[in-house]
């Protein structure tokens, strides 16, 4: 997934439960995301769109 390895590129680290929520993002979410990563600041932004499985 590009976001993914986007934001793989911005904060190295990403933990499981950021990824996990991430691989099951519907279009609509996904498309948010795309449209705000270059907003987001850190890793604690991403839960406003994804719910984390940890």
């Amino acid at each position: 997934m590009v976001l993914l390895e986007q934001l793989k590129e911005k904060f190295k680290d990403i933990p499981f439960g950021y990824i996990n929520g991430l691989e099951k993002l519907d279009d609509k979410a996904l498309l948010a995301l795309a449209r705000d990563i270059l907003k987001i600041e850190k890793l604690d932004d991403l839960k406003k769109y994804i719910k984390l499985v940890l």
